[in-house]
């Protein structure tokens, strides 16, 4: 029997983000390594969406048949499906193609350029293009097979992830903009912060 048996790297483009945990490993049960995940959403109706979608199902078929020496199982979960056939239709999720990737490392997370050097700064969860659920990013991901611990899946392993646009925020999931929650306090009044003057040089 094969062990992890992993596709080639497959590549979103344009895809709407749900439920990113990209600032910090979350666990999904007590008891289980926490990972950074998010989850990704396709227009089945889209041409160039359809060819993702496609490769997709392609590859997990593919390791299935590899990691399960041709005889893929009938009951095999998947990291993959249509938005309209979960237990609960999540905001955006209606007639769209969705999957799900996770990794135990922090996952490297750019913006829409790069700097002079011709490489991409890394962004932080304060950075303006920091993903927020609900924009379109390009991601790197592969699919594996597994068949361990009681389970046969097909799993998403997150590579990396790219800002391409903004998009409206899911049920208010967006990092809240400063600029746009607060007013500036006047100087010296009973609001404004003191300098902390002995604490930082």
């Amino acid at each position: 029997m094969a062990k992890n048996v992993t596709s080639e790297k497959i590549q979103l483009t344009n895809a709407r983000l749900s439920f990113p945990q990209l600032d910090r490993p979350r666990a999904f049960k007590e008891g289980q390594e926490p990972k950074f995940e998010a989850t990704f959403l396709l227009d089945p109706s889209d041409k160039e969406h359809a060819a993702i979608i496609a490769r997709i199902k392609s590859e997990s078929a593919r390791v299935a048949k590899i990691q399960f020496d041709g005889q893929i199982p009938k009951s095999l979960e998947k990291c993959w499906g249509l938005g309209n056939d979960l237990d609960k239709v999540y905001d955006g999720y209606a007639d769209m193609f969705w999957i799900k990737a996770k990794s135990a490392a922090r996952v490297p997370v750019v913006g829409r350029r790069k700097n002079a050097d011709g490489k991409f700064p890394p962004l932080g969860p304060g950075d303006a293009e920091w993903p927020y659920a609900g924009c379109y990013v390009n991601a790197a991901l592969t699919v594996w097979a597994q068949n361990s611990h009681g389970r046969k899946g097909i799993n998403g392993n997150l590579i990396a992830i790219q800002f391409v646009k903004d998009g409206d925020a899911f049920s208010g999931n967006r990092t809240a903009v400063p600029e746009e929650e607060f007013q500036a306090l006047e100087d010296g009044g009973p609001d404004a912060f003191e300098e902390p003057a002995e604490e930082f040089a």
